[in-house]
């Protein structure tokens, strides 16, 4: 399962890539509720789609140890923020090196990537 983002769609307050505070935010949120989540990494990529009606590109997340539920509720919470700008499934076409770690979920904390060999604690 993936969440496609129509990244080019998105206005008002989370347009030019202030949508990925609500990913923070959300990633946050469910490490809280889901202290049990086993050791995920979240992976992102901007792909060639046709999903939306911009028909360029999207940013793409997915995950293979993050639960259905995880996509489902992230789909949910980013609707109510920016509308149809994202939407789980689809086709696109994955160029896989093309995919970079997003944010990883370990120990009950979330970590991102902030430069290309360090790690830090996911803080809102």
């Amino acid at each position: 399962m993936f969440l496609a983002i129509d990244m080019w769609g998105i206005e008002g307050e989370y347009a030019d890539g202030n949508w990925h505070v609500l990913l923070h935010r959300f990633a946050v949120d469910w490490s809280q509720k889901h202290p049990e989540q086993a050791t995920a990494t979240l992976w992102s990529s901007v792909q060639p789609c046709s999903i939306f009606t911009n028909g360029s590109s999207c940013y793409i997340a997915g995950s293979a140890h993050l639960p259905d539920a995880f996509f489902q509720q992230l789909e949910v919470f980013l609707r109510a923020a920016f509308g149809d700008c994202a939407r789980i499934g689809g086709e696109i076409q994955v160029n896989v090196d093309e995919w970079r770690v997003y944010l990883h979920f370990e120990s009950g904390g979330i970590w991102e990537k902030y430069n290309s060999y360090e790690w830090r604690a996911l803080e809102l």
